[in-house]
């Protein structure tokens, strides 16, 4: 049968590892990371969507969240690969980030787009006479 549909990695695929750059600064293996989602499509601006697990809603206590590391505004930087040989799959900025519970574990939701968005605010029309 033919592999032709197989991407073929220069290591094994059987360990995933991935690095989360905050203004250069690597973001600590003690922070949780739940998923990583980056959409990168054909006249759209990339975008990029990190769930961390942070912090007990019933103790009103989010440690992560409460930190100045992942304020919108700040350049993140996301790399991913096989067995520590990553490249950088996304670079942007974060725009916001929010908490949500979700079966008794609350999760902290970073929103990150390119700094491309930039650009799409503001008013866009003029009147010429």
């Amino acid at each position: 049968m033919n592999n032709s549909g197989v991407i073929q990695t220069s290591k094994s695929a059987d360990l995933v590892t991935h690095k989360i750059l905050i203004e250069g600064e690597e973001l600590s293996k003690t922070y949780q990371v739940k998923s990583i989602v980056v959409q990168n499509e054909v006249n759209r601006i990339p975008m990029a969507q990190i769930v961390l697990v942070d912090g007990e809603a019933s103790e009103r206590d989010f440690k992560l969240s409460n930190e100045d590391l992942l304020i919108p505004g700040k350049k993140i930087e996301i790399t991913a690969g096989y067995h520590n040989d990553e490249e950088t799959i996304y670079k942007g900025i974060i725009i916001k980030h929010s908490i949500k519970i979700k079966e008794s574990t609350s999760l902290l939701i970073v929103e990150c787009k390119d700094e491309a968005v930039k650009l799409t605010i503001g008013r866009k029309s003029k009147y010429f006479y």
